[in-house]
């Protein structure tokens, strides 16, 4: 005698419907973060706060990229002949049941030249020389090391304001 076969057939909405449980904006992982977060835990906008006001103590230029993420940059400071300055990230974000901050230092440097001069050795006219339609070169920062002293520095910086031991 032939068993019948057991089979269990989704119809076509379900995995439509768990994928938009799984989105940001449904309220269903905001639930799950509100229970993975501990009661003694600083809501994330306070964390946000503090770094924002740590930010603007130390540096002129800060921006908020989302409610999550503060941007700092340093003025330009020419070292040789090279053009410097340091990005500062801060991302809020759960650590082990707490709102904490994570912060990136990365220093940059100006790489951009004068756009190339059609010409060459022929017509002796040679990259080197400055268009008349854009003479300045555009902005190429490209980044070149983290600096892990500093990021220290902000964070502890941060925990203090909040009133962490770090």
């Amino acid at each position: 005698m032939a068993s019948p076969r057991l089979s269990i057939v989704f119809p076509p909405i379900v995995p439509f419907v768990l994928a938009l449980m799984a989105l940001p904006g449904s309220g269903c992982m905001q639930r799950q973060v509100e229970k993975m977060t501990a009661p003694q835990s600083k809501a994330p906008r306070d964390v946000l706060a503090a770094a924002e006001a740590v930010l603007r103590e130390r540096y002129y230029q800060v921006k908020q990229r989302s409610p999550e993420h503060l941007v700092a940059l340093t003025p330009i400071e020419v070292v040789g002949n090279e053009s410097l300055r340091k990005r500062i990230d801060v991302y809020v974000h759960l650590e082990n049941g707490f709102w904490m901050p994570k912060v990136t230092v990365r220093n940059y440097m100006d790489f951009s030249e004068p756009p190339a001069e059609k010409g060459g050795p022929i017509t002796r006219r040679f990259p080197m020389e400055v268009s008349t339609e854009s003479p300045y070169p555009s902005d190429n920062w490209q980044p070149l090391v983290y600096d892990r002293g500093q990021e220290n520095e902000i964070r502890t910086a941060i925990l203090t304001r909040l009133q962490i031991p770090s």
